[in-house]
């Protein structure tokens, strides 16, 4: 059988998370036996007939789509964006397309309501990150604490006055953290494959570190400073340049989770892969996010702990100070998902081509 998995080579920036969600079609497909495919090549695919799961964010390129005649798909945590959704949904040929199978799972309820409105069978699936814990298990976990990118979205809205109070709050907070602010940095290029120059990035950087404390000060006790770990899941493109070493950075990162007592962060494919693992995890939710991130989130803030932010202030925080690693509790709602994401996909795999 013939068999692709996403890759993502084309985008000039790198959001590791993207890896991950290939990483959880992989532990189905095996890695030995597949061939990487980048999603925004889709209709140039003209090699033998092979499945894929379609499983991510179609797409960033609009004219992506409808894949080549030649991939048989499974639509399976599938995600239309606010960027594209209207030109997507008014586009003929991808209605017939999508209309062919008997029914699109979806990773957000958004993406689901907005395919029934135009006559496609679609239901909410889930992401396919939560079938990690399959493959990766909780091990041994100790008092370390996963931090990924507290800020990593927010409203595009804000004008410039608002802007500016930001950069003044940030500057004062700076001067009266500096010590920590630059814990946070060292802990960030120590543990990430980041350049870390004296200009530019420096300074984005440095903000970064200022905005990250805010939100740990406010959200965890002092007596647990020592024990947090920082990473990102944005890097230049350059940082990992190969596919190969995207994947094993995704793989490194779902380790590291997996033997954390806590992963704390902004970013879905953090929270989402730590909560199919079984590891405590909390959710941080910009309020008043911007539309291309709020449209991703329907249906799955509801499987979460998590504490609403706006920019770096925590503005609804029902989990109080975090005093001890295991303060914040597993939820479990996943588990049905979960059950028919794996039903779904050994069956897809099973079928003839």
């Amino acid at each position: 059988m013939n068999k692709l998995v996403l890759t993502y080579q084309s985008l000039e920036d790198l959001n590791i998370g993207d890896y991950v969600q290939s990483i959880a079609a992989l532990q189905f497909l095996g890695k030995k036996t597949v061939k990487y495919w980048d999603r925004e090549k889709l209709t140039q695919y003209d090699g033998k007939p092979a499945k894929l799961i379609m499983n991510c964010w179609f797409s960033s390129k609009y004219g992506n789509f409808p894949p080549s005649s030649r991939i048989k798909p499974l639509f399976i945590s599938f995600h239309l964006n606010a960027k594209d959704v209207n030109a997507f949904l008014e586009d003929h040929r991808n209605i017939e397309y999508l209309s062919q199978f008997k029914a699109v799972g979806c990773r957000d309820i958004n993406t689901a309501s907005r395919l029934k409105s135009k006559g496609v069978k679609a239901y909410f699936s889930g992401c396919l990150t939560l079938t990690l814990g399959n493959t990766y298990k909780p091990r041994n976990a100790s008092n370390k604490i996963c931090f990924v990118d507290a800020i990593s979205t927010r409203s595009t809205n804000r004008n410039l006055r608002e802007k500016v109070a930001e950069l003044v709050s940030d500057l004062i907070f700076f001067a009266r953290n500096t010590k920590e602010i630059l814990k946070v940095r060292e802990s960030l290029y120590q543990h990430n494959h980041l350049v870390n120059s004296t200009i530019g990035i420096s300074w984005r950087r440095v903000q970064y570190s200022i905005q990250t404390f805010k939100v740990v000060k406010n959200l965890i006790s002092p007596k647990l400073w020592s024990s947090i770990v920082y990473y990102t899941h944005h890097y230049n493109a350059k940082a990992y340049d190969s596919d190969a070493e995207r994947f094993e950075r995704a793989d490194f990162l779902l380790k590291e989770y997996a033997s954390s007592s806590l992963v704390i962060s902004s970013r879905i494919h953090a929270i989402l892969p730590s909560t199919g693992i079984g590891v405590p995890a909390l959710y941080l939710n910009q309020k008043n996010d911007d539309p291309l991130s709020e449209c991703r989130k329907s249906g799955l803030t509801d499987l979460l702990n998590y504490v609403d932010l706006i920019g770096s202030k925590i503005v609804r925080n029902e989990h109080g100070l975090i005093e001890t690693t295991n303060q914040i509790k597993p939820l479990n709602k996943h588990q049905g998902l979960v059950e028919k994401m794996n039903e779904d996909v050994i069956e897809y795999l099973e079928e003839s081509l």
